[in-house]
């Protein structure tokens, strides 16, 4: 339909990705200094740095990678981990976690340890009830930081008594072999105590690992739970 106007087609009322449009390009004028005609299919339209730029872009998919990106500012979903990332123009910045037992950090517990008066034991982690990046592999006491994770973190470490006890605990956190968190001390007179609203900066390769004392002469039987989340890098 050579002759017939735009305004006289039938309208399209979905887009689809082969889909194209009528684009006027400025830059060459073959058809006449006003520019020339020419196609343009929307998959490539909303690709275009121009275009992503503007109007900015999220994309999304089920790799844990995110693509090769356009434009500052483009977002990616990863769909698998229900995670958003953000483009800066020159890295893929994590922006935060859709679903929160696939965090950016980790969820672990461990259960029925024992210390015996005036001792220390290291949280031996049994399971994971949130470890997206492989932080540990449970059971084991040390956590590693995982490659491109560095950042600040939020750390909150807390036992509980097996039953309500005089006994004293005091909790610590330790990186890289140095202890870089500290709770002073108490009794399990309420069976629970905890390390909590600890910040601290990580680097891939950190090495963590939380300790139990019990400074009395009381044995005593707890289990621990473990929450670190990434709160910037």
């Amino acid at each position: 339909m050579p002759d017939t106007s735009i305004s006289a087609l039938n309208a399209l009322t979905a887009l689809a990705a082969p889909d194209e449009f009528v684009i006027v390009d400025k830059s060459d004028t073959t058809m006449g200094a006003g520019g020339t005609n020419k196609r343009m299919p929307l998959s490539s339209f909303l690709a275009d740095p121009v275009v992503v730029g503007a109007l900015g872009r999220r994309t999304r998919g089920t790799s844990a990678t995110p693509p090769a990106a356009v434009a500052v500012g483009e977002e990616y979903l990863d769909t698998t981990n229900n995670r958003l990332w953000m483009w800066n123009g020159t890295a893929w910045k994590f922006v935060r976690s859709i679903d929160g037992l696939k965090r950016a950090g980790v969820l672990l517990s461990a259960a029925g340890q024992a210390i015996g008066a005036a001792g220390s034991v290291a949280a031996i982690w049994t399971t994971e009830n949130s470890d997206v990046d492989g932080w540990i592999a449970a059971p084991g006491n040390l956590l590693t930081v995982p490659a491109g994770w560095g950042g600040v973190y939020d750390f909150t470490y807390r036992v509980v008594g097996s039953t309500s006890s005089s006994a004293q605990v005091e909790l610590s956190l330790i990186i890289n072999g140095t202890q870089s968190g500290f709770n002073s001390g108490g009794s399990f007179a309420n069976a629970a105590r905890a390390l909590s609203g600890v910040l601290h900066g990580l680097v891939p390769g950190d090495t963590l690992s939380f300790v139990c004392f019990n400074s009395s002469g009381i044995s005593i039987t707890f289990t621990s739970y473990l929450a670190i989340d990434w709160l910037y890098s």
